[in-house]
């Protein structure tokens, strides 16, 4: 059976992006706690780890979203 044949199955999409707020609370909650975890081994005045690790945890959490998307939609 060759790709163009294939039936997509359309459901498939909406599981995964309704999945995609845990998956990105998840991934946040981790580099969260690897901040906080941070921040009581090396104390600084303003928590700076905690925010750059959740920062980061947001953007990687927004980046493995938009390429499984575009990687999504390239298969159409």
């Amino acid at each position: 059976m060759t790709n163009r044949n294939k039936p997509t199955n359309p459901l498939n999409k909406w599981v995964y992006f309704s999945q995609a707020g845990l998956q990105m609370a998840i991934q946040i909650a981790i580099c969260s706690y690897f901040g906080v975890w941070l921040d009581q081994k090396f104390p600084n005045p303003y928590s700076l780890c905690t925010v750059g690790c959740s920062l980061f945890g947001v953007f990687a959490a927004m980046y493995t979203i938009i390429k499984k998307a575009q990687q999504m939609n390239d298969e159409n």
